[in-house]
């Protein structure tokens, strides 16, 4: 085989492991960008319960749990009293004890006491909660429910 086509042929299998190459790497940077721009969203409630809906959830029980679950991890710190707060009636803050569970991304506010009878209660995710690379909530998450009579 003369120089020329060993030439040829070496290159040619050359320029194909060059473009598998190309193509591996476009496809991992295409993967890592895809995962950076998840880790760069901001964090969103999914779920309330009492459920956040029109109209607004009646008759629920006095002595409720309630739960938001988000999209992604948050930072367990930012989940506290002072970002997860209940009013029943609006103005009248309620206390109790906040968790988040990462297991599930749900935190959840339970009261220190029975919700007052057949009042409307808010209850609001503020934007200090952050997820765990530091994106805060682009906004509030705000929702009411009334509780039930007995």
């Amino acid at each position: 085989m003369d120089n020329s086509a060993r030439f040829f042929r070496y290159s040619h299998w050359a320029m194909v492991l060059l473009s598998v190459s190309v193509v591996g790497c476009a496809k991992d940077k295409m993967m890592m960008d895809a995962s950076v721009d998840r880790a760069m969203q901001a964090p969103m409630v999914t779920v309330a319960e009492p459920m956040a809906a029109m109209p607004m959830t009646s008759n629920v029980e006095k002595n409720s749990r309630i739960d938001v679950s988000f999209n992604k991890d948050i930072d367990p710190a930012t989940v506290s009293e002072s970002t997860f707060k209940v009013a029943c009636p609006d103005g009248n803050a309620i206390e109790g004890a906040v968790t988040y569970s990462s297991s599930n991304r749900m935190a959840s506010f339970t009261p220190n006491a029975s919700l007052p009878a057949g009042t409307i209660c808010t209850a609001a995710i503020v934007r200090g909660v952050q997820d765990t690379t530091g994106n805060g909530l682009e906004k509030s998450f705000i929702w009411m429910f009334m509780t039930g009579q007995i």
